[in-house]
């Protein structure tokens, strides 16, 4: 063979290569239903026999001209040959698209149909209903030129239009009766979309419960909070009723718990009421002595006084809670008495201080958990799941929503949620809600003590239990029931006028009150942040240690 008869061969195969290659024409057929929903059929004609598999995707996630997106509902119905004979295929539904392959199989007339529902095809508008569908760029496999059928209910007939954009291009259908009609040729990766416009009133758009559902099952985020929601109203609920919890008298408080833990086990917080149960506590236990007296002249101070005497000095106060030592060290600061009055300018901003170690003793005590920490936790708890619906989303494996700050604002919900509901929680663990429950055991004793059983106690026990009736509410009744064994005031207590029991117990209510006053009084200008002296270590008492 001669040179120029080899070139002339190579120029031909040149010419007619683009010719040789493989054609593929997809047949598109949409019939819009009544419900707005459309069945489509997609053929794809090879050309030739199916020697390699075939992969078939619509995406899920639609954008309008507009600019809105939509997800689309679709269910695949039929993946079949010319001839309607079912074919072997595998589908996968994924976020933003369904996914049909089909492996390589006899297949009649080298042609693969594939039906589908959309259930949400139409857009129902206020002026008019649409369709707008991109056709031909389903497919894996190069694809010459798309024919489009479009049909609709016969109820629309001569009502509609319908136009095929291609590009900057558009063409009108041939429309007979209520078919339209379209040919048009395909240059990837650009493929024609096909606008049928309906009037409206005619097609029966979704009820409201069905656009709701579709909403969620496009943006299921919006469940999160509602999930958050439930959730903390059931924390709730288990909270009250471990409020509720059946009771049983108890003759004592437990045991290694002072009147100020008893009183912030019960409501989550120091009340002046416990600060006042603490001071005669201290004077109980010898600490400190209370008297009678009046305020200064010229201090803005309404009601009886009390003189405050510190009767062991800092070397001596082991046994006391780091919560005492505090309020020893800021009563008197280093002097041997003080009066209740003057603590007002200092005295609310030591509170907080107590507070803080009462929460740290009880959590010590395994009593109470860290309100904090448990709060901190839930919130990172919805932080994390959060996290995790942002990586299944960025990864395909789910979709949480559709839009970005959607998403973002139901987290922000949901934290919000988890912090609002659990702000007052209590915070009492599995053994605080059993010593919760003998506190109040114990209240019951202190409220409802009979006289009868009253012959049975001692003075001295009247003067342990008095701080915690007093912590608990229940002081006067306590005085009361007491009434008829003590004859006078104990010894830590000081009055102007020598009483019985119902004249100290009536003391004992204005020292409360006068508690109450101090500690709710703020300096004005002065913030919970203001400089206080640094408390110092105490010196080591030899055979003594601190508690």
């Amino acid at each position: 063979m001669n040179v120029r008869a080899i070139l002339a061969a190579g120029a031909l195969l040149i010419f007619l290569g683009p010719s040789l290659r493989a054609q593929n024409l997809v047949e598109e057929t949409i019939s819009i239903q009544d419900d707005g929903s459309a069945v489509i059929a997609e053929h794809l004609q090879l050309p030739g026999p199916m020697t390699q598999p075939v992969r078939w995707r619509l995406a899920t996630q639609a954008e309008t001209p507009e600019g809105v997106r939509r997800k689309l509902f679709v269910d695949v119905l039929e993946v079949s040959d010319e001839d309607s004979a079912p074919l072997k295929f595998w589908q996968s539904d994924r976020p933003e698209y369904v996914q049909v392959i089909v492996p390589a199989q006899p297949v009649a007339r080298a042609t693969i149909k594939i039906t589908y529902n959309v259930r949400n095809a139409v857009r129902f508008r206020s002026e008019h209903d649409e369709l707008f569908w991109r056709v031909g760029g389903t497919w894996n496999v190069p694809v010459s030129s798309v024919v489009v059928h479009a049909t609709v209910p016969e109820a629309v007939i001569g009502q509609f239009n319908a136009r095929l954009y291609s590009g900057d291009d558009s063409t009108p259908a041939t429309i007979a009766g209520r078919f339209a009609n379209w040919t048009a040729a395909v240059t990837p990766p650009a493929f024609p979309a096909v606008d049928v416009v309906l009037p409206s009133g005619i097609l029966q758009p979704p009820s409201p419960f069905v656009r709701v559902g579709w909403f969620l099952r496009a943006n299921p985020i919006v469940l999160f909070p509602l999930l958050v929601l439930l959730a903390m109203l059931g924390l709730r609920q288990w909270a009250a009723r471990q409020e509720q919890i059946a009771v049983a008298p108890r003759y004592e408080p437990p045991a290694d718990l002072t009147p100020i833990e008893t009183g912030y086990l019960v409501d989550n917080r120091v009340d002046p009421r416990d600060v006042a149960a603490t001071l005669l506590d201290l004077a109980r236990r010898g600490f400190i002595r209370l008297e009678e007296c009046k305020p200064d002249e010229g201090v803005p101070y309404a009601g009886q006084d009390f003189r405050l005497r510190l009767l062991k000095p800092m070397g001596q106060w082991a046994g006391a809670k780091s919560y005492e030592d505090i309020m020893l060290f800021h009563t008197f600061y280093g002097g041997q008495w003080t009066k209740l009055s003057s603590l007002s300018l200092r005295f609310y901003s030591v509170v907080p201080m107590m507070e803080r170690q009462v929460r740290y003793e009880l959590q010590e005590k395994g009593l109470y958990s860290d309100p904090r920490r448990a709060q901190a936790l839930r919130i990172l708890a919805v932080v994390i799941v959060s996290l995790l619906f942002g990586l299944g989303q960025g990864a395909g494996w789910f979709a949480v929503t559709q839009y970005t700050l959607l998403g973002f604002a139901c987290i922000a919900a949901a934290v919000l949620m988890v912090w609002w509901f659990t702000r007052d929680l209590p915070f009492r663990t599995g053994e605080g809600a059993r010593v919760y429950a003998e506190l109040r055991g114990f209240e019951d004793f202190l409220n409802c003590v009979e006289a009868d059983r009253m012959e049975r106690l001692t003075p001295e026990l009247f003067e342990r239990f008095l701080p915690y009736a007093v912590a608990l509410g229940v002081e006067h009744h306590w005085g009361d029931a007491f009434s008829t064994i003590s004859s006078g005031p104990p010894l830590w207590f000081a009055e102007q006028e020598q009483g019985a029991v119902p004249d100290f117990m009536r003391r004992i209510g204005m020292f409360s009150l006068a508690t109450n006053h101090a500690l709710v009084k703020v300096p004005r200008g002065a913030s919970a942040a203001a400089a206080l002296p640094r408390m110092p270590a105490p010196p080591p008492v030899e055979g003594a240690h601190k508690v």
